[in-house]
């Protein structure tokens, strides 16, 4: 049958976890919440055992628990609380509750104290109605044996009746009982027969007492009978191994009265069956064995100290093996000599009552030693005193390890954060596990707002296909994957390019592995990649532009020098050509024949004269002029093709500025008329010629379309492209400006973006402005800015220090 338990807490965790623990075990377990739920319980049914905690909502634990003694008295109880105050247990142990644990406790605790308080309350019931027996039997035999007494001796007629009434006595006493004379059995009652599973009185009657006896029990027995005869004094009470007539073996205790009985020397013996008390005695000795046997072989070490005495009294195997003496050396010395020696004169428990659980503390060792450990005291009452229960454990080897695993973390950490690269840690399950700082300071994402949360809804602005294509050759060939040129967009709010590589990690799931994400921002190595594509072109276009000039140079200058000469030849043969008209004239008034005369003037008239007279002059000084416009253009182009220095040189920007108009005549001529506004005294740079030129070759070309497409292309309507130059404050100011339509206010603030371009597909490549604001910015410490109306026109200010930074 299994014992019936009422569990009593306001607390609905810890009523679920007692009945767990012991209904697992076999118990029939009714919880409440409170007293008055309890008492409702305990009208219904019969219970075994109360488990109450102290401090409840209206009526306490005690008085709960005081009530039940009362009322039912056969009900043993225990009590189960958080309090652990020396005062609070003694007056709960003071009530007579049959255990006492305190919060938080172990199965074990659990179990060993509800299994001893039942086997207690067994024996009390056992012992209580034993006592009650032999007490009534006693009282009741007394009363009859002194009244047959009595009455034999007022009246030998009346031996009959008193004989009577004596058997009845001992029929209905609850023991067995024996009367003996010699060793046999003369009279026995019927709990006898009951007890030994005779039927009748007449199968034991005359009979020896030795076929009641277990062999292994004879010769002992035999011996105190022999110890009896020679006058020794033996016990009146023992026990024995008894057989029944079954063969069944039971325990019994045995009391023993020789009187003078009917004339004759006879044994009354009074039997009880003991069986079950004994069993219950065995297994509590058992269960204290265990028990020693566990704390003695617990992997902790556990040591109990007398509170009076401030002493221990008793330490296991693993206490000794910590303090490094043995038992012998530590039992019966004062406990702050090995725990807590700074607080030998004041004990947080038994001066204040403080409840220690887990707290980290040292033991001294003898050696001087000291050892980490976590400490929890248990405040106990051992054999009528206050005894204090300490169980620690040596956490020093593993506050070693977590401060290795700390250090670990820490240079891993470290480690993570001085990579300049892009880190991304992706679990197999797609959480963010890792990102570092160049990815926060990247796409302007902190890794606490990052961390745990789904890589694929993480927020970077990048070229998702391309990356989630790459995440999957990875993760299916296993091997790490590569992608260049991954367009994104920074924190800052400007697109670029990133190099990404994706590695596979390994993982508990072999069939899921998690991967990281190396990156870099490669946006500036394509800048310069660019920069360096067009600077070769450029370099290759010069190259080809300065043979050109070369080329057209040699020819120019002969025809320049043969147009001189015929100007010369005709200069020096003009009075020639003007005698000659004159001829005529002359040769009338002096009687030359007419027909030479009159072929003279036909011959003037034929050639004619006058026309070629007046037009060859004009037509030498038109062709002088344009061979000149050739050589300046051909200047031009040599000095804007000239190899770009790899050192600053003093450049005149206003010549610069000429040449690269010259130049870029092209762009500009029909659809725009360039002026310039050259300030004469502006004073030499220290720049990177060519890097110069190009950027002066940009604003032009820009301001060149930014006007075509204003005014078309069609040679009518043109626009107005103007060149001013001015010193201030140290630098040297190019004002280039334009009546095209102006810049957009909503793509103002990514007009120096790299890759950004507002022309079509194949016209433009996004990188004149980013490569001009690095040429100026970056390479020159100068500044490029602008200012621009929307309708009306831009202007872009350029700014070169005069002084190389």
């Amino acid at each position: 049958m299994k014992h019936r338990l009422l569990i009593v807490d306001d607390d609905d965790a810890v009523r679920v976890l007692l009945s767990t623990i012991l209904e697992k075990e076999g118990y029939a377990c009714l919880v409440a919440e409170d007293a008055v739920s309890a008492r409702e319980l305990l009208k219904t049914r019969p219970f075994d055992l109360i488990l109450c905690d102290i401090i409840m909502p209206g009526e306490s634990g005690l008085d709960l628990i005081r009530f039940c003694q009362e009322q039912y008295p056969d009900m043993g109880a225990i009590m189960v609380t958080g309090i652990a105050d020396p005062q609070s247990a003694k007056e709960v142990l003071g009530v007579g509750v049959y255990g006492y644990i305190i919060k938080p406790f172990t199965n074990d605790q659990l179990l060993i104290t509800v299994d001893n308080a039942l086997r207690r309350c067994e024996l009390e019931r056992e012992q209580k109605r034993q006592s009650e027996n032999l007490e009534n039997t006693v009282r009741e035999r007394t009363a009859e044996l002194q009244d047959s007494i009595l009455r034999l001796e007022a009246a030998k007629n009346k031996i009959q009746e008193s004989e009577t009434k004596f058997r009845i006595v001992i029929e209905k006493a609850t023991d067995g009982i024996s009367m003996t004379r010699k060793g046999q059995h003369i009279y026995v009652n019927r709990n006898f027969l009951k007890m030994f599973g005779y039927d009748h009185k007449e199968e034991i009657a005359g009979r020896s007492i030795n076929e009641i006896v277990h062999p292994e029990e004879r010769a002992r027995l035999m011996k105190m009978y022999d110890q009896r005869i020679k006058g020794e004094k033996i016990p009146d009470r023992y026990r024995f191994k008894a057989l029944k007539k079954s063969g069944e073996p039971i325990m019994v205790e045995v009391s023993v009265t020789r009187v003078d009985y009917q004339g004759q020397k006879t044994a009354f013996a009074f039997f009880r069956d003991v069986t079950e008390s004994t069993r219950v005695q065995k297994a509590l000795k058992e269960s204290e064995k265990r028990l020693k046997a566990i704390l003695e072989n617990a992997p902790v070490g556990i040591k109990i100290v007398d509170v009076e005495s401030r002493k221990i009294v008793e330490i296991n195997r693993a206490g000794e093996k910590m303090i490094g003496i043995s038992r012998e050396m530590i039992v019966d010395r004062p406990c702050c000599e090995f725990v807590c020696p700074e607080s030998k004169d004041f004990c947080p428990v038994m001066d204040s009552g403080e409840e220690i659980h887990n707290r980290e503390t040292a033991i001294t060792r003898l050696d001087g030693q000291h050892i980490q450990v976590t400490k929890t005291t248990v405040p106990v009452s051992l054999e009528g005193r206050e005894h204090l229960i300490d169980i620690f454990v040596d956490i020093s080897r593993h506050k070693k390890a977590v401060a290795e695993v700390r250090k670990a973390h820490r240079e891993k950490e470290q480690l993570i954060k001085s990579i300049p690269s892009i880190l991304i840690g992706v679990t197999p399950e797609g959480q963010i596990s890792q990102w570092n700082p160049v990815s926060e300071r990247t796409f302007g994402i902190r890794a606490s707002e990052i961390l745990c949360k789904p890589f694929s809804r993480c927020g970077i602005q990048w070229d998702w296909p391309r990356v989630h294509e790459a995440i999957a050759d990875c993760l299916n060939t296993k091997r790490s994957i590569s992608r260049e040129k991954v367009r994104f967009t920074g924190s800052d709010g400007k697109e670029g390019f990133l190099g990404l590589t994706f590695t596979p990690v390994a993982s508990d799931d072999a069939e899921r592995p998690g991967f990281l994400v190396l990156g870099a921002d490669i946006t500036n190595r394509i800048m310069l990649e660019l920069q360096l594509d067009q600077a070769r072109k450029l370099e290759a276009i010069g190259q080809l532009a300065a043979g050109i000039a070369h080329e057209i140079n040699t020819p120019t200058q002969y025809v320049g020098d043969n147009i001189r000469f015929f100007q010369d030849a005709f200069n020096d043969m003009k009075p020639v050509f003007e005698h000659y008209r004159e001829l005529p004239d002359k040769l009338l008034k002096e009687g030359v024949a007419e027909s030479i005369i009159a072929e003279i003037k036909e011959n003037i008239v034929n050639g004619d004269m006058d026309y070629i007279l007046a037009e060859i002059p004009e037509a030498l000084e038109q062709t002088q002029e344009g061979v000149e416009r050739v050589s300046t253009i051909v200047r031009s182009m040599k000095e804007f093709s000239h190899p770009g220095a790899k050192e600053k040189v003093a450049v005149d920007i206003n010549r610069a500025i000429e040449n690269t108009i010259i130049v870029s005549r092209n762009e500009w001529k029909y659809v725009a008329d360039l002026k310039t506004d050259l300030d004469p005294l502006l004073p030499h740079v220290s720049c990177l010629p060519a890097e110069v030129n190009q950027v002066i070759l940009n604003m032009i070309t820009n301001a060149a379309h930014a006007v075509k497409d204003v005014v078309g292309n069609d040679g009518g309507e043109k626009g107005m492209i103007t060149i001013r130059t001015r010193a201030r404050d140290g630098f040297v100011e190019i004002r280039i400006s334009d009546t095209g339509a102006g810049i957009p206010e909503k793509i103002q603030t990514r007009i120096y973006d790299p890759f950004f371009t507002t022309k079509e597909v194949g016209k433009g490549t996004g990188q004149g402005l980013a490569i001009s604001r690095s040429v100026i910015v970056d390479k020159h410490g100068g500044t490029l800015s602008f200012e621009t109306q929307e309708g009306k026109g831009t202007s872009f200010f350029i700014h070169l220090p005069v002084v190389s930074k």
